[in-house]
């Protein structure tokens, strides 16, 4: 450190899990208020600590609509199908999401996105599952998600479906990416994990500097999904 060399540097967001890392620096609600005012990409870099590469940013146009507005029309549902691809390491999150269809057009109504081990995200994916009446829910079948489908399938009601992706994940996503900002709307919850994963889409680099692309992942999953099951409307 005499010689102007760091060994070390200490990277802390402005907010860990939703709340401020120290709130006598500056409180939860303060720091969301400022989110709300500050253009996405300097909040990542300025606050956040993270920042976007906007050059080879792949989503750039995500469609969302605020939880009081989609309420509105919740009655209007006709179904929905759900995608899951459970963690394989440590430094892997469990990216879940469940699709609704209302009126013809599709939006992504609830999210898990999450470290945890499976004995706190497999309860709380059957909670979801069972509450939104999901007709069907793809898993995808790497190491954990085999064992994490049949038992998930004995917590719900949902048809749970293994599925095995044999294309690149960069590929698949980026191939998925126009349907995905053209058809999907992202209805914000305003849970820590409803942003941390539409964070996570955003983040999303088509030249492949992704530290994690779990969210992304699932959505193409969940998008290539969607197109099998309602070709009529998809």
């Amino acid at each position: 450190m005499n010689e102007g060399i760091y060994d070390k540097s200490i990277v802390i967001p402005a907010l860990i899990d939703g709340k401020s890392f120290c709130e006598s620096v500056m409180t939860t609600e303060e720091y969301l208020t400022k989110k709300k005012r500050t253009e996405s990409s300097i909040w990542e870099a300025e606050y956040m600590q993270s920042p976007v590469d906007i050059k080879g940013r792949l989503f750039n146009d995500l469609k969302t609509i605020p939880l009081t507005d989609f309420n509105s029309i919740k009655d209007t549902i006709q179904g929905c199908i759900a995608y899951c691809d459970v963690a394989d390491q440590g430094a892997d999150y469990t990216a879940f999401a469940i699709l609704a269809v209302a009126n013809n057009d599709f939006y992504l109504v609830d999210y898990v996105f999450n470290k945890s081990n499976t004995d706190v995200t497999l309860p709380l994916i059957a909670q979801k599952l069972n509450q939104w009446n999901v007709s069907y829910c793809r898993v995808e079948s790497n190491s954990m998600g085999a064992m994490f489908s049949r038992n998930l399938q004995r917590e719900v009601k949902t048809k749970i479906l293994q599925v095995h992706n044999s294309t690149n994940k960069i590929t698949r996503i980026i191939m998925q990416s126009v349907w995905i900002q053209q058809r999907i709307t992202f209805v914000k919850t305003g849970t820590p994990e409803n942003e941390q994963f539409i964070e996570n889409v955003l983040h999303f680099s088509k030249e492949g500097k992704n530290k994690n692309d779990d969210a992304p992942d699932c959505l193409a999953g969940l998008s290539i999904f969607a197109q099998s099951m309602f070709r009529n409307i998809a």
